[in-house]
């Protein structure tokens, strides 16, 4: 994948998987407002879950204060071939 074309967004969500998945589908259609369709993503590229929303929430600080590059050897290490992972969450 071309990383000027990569998009990055960063956020912690409690809905997963169910709710999540639904709200992911809605926004591929640009269905339902916000960060993907202003943006015009299509693809769940990496992801973690965690049981604890404090720890989500600190991991999620940490993430959005490193740079583009290192986000982007975080995915190439995660999932080489930037596959869409949405359906994992199903």
């Amino acid at each position: 994948m071309d990383p000027a074309q990569v998009i990055g967004e960063f956020g912690v969500d409690d809905r997963l998987p169910v709710e999540a998945i639904r709200v992911a589908q809605g926004d591929r259609e640009a269905m339902v407002p916000g960060f993907t369709k202003t943006y015009g993503v299509k693809l769940l590229v990496c992801y973690e879950v965690f049981d604890d929303i404090d720890a989500a929430i600190h991991r999620e600080t940490r993430l959005k204060k490193y740079k583009r590059q290192w986000k982007l050897n975080l995915i190439e290490q995660r999932n080489p071939d930037w596959r869409d992972l949405s359906g994992e969450l199903s």
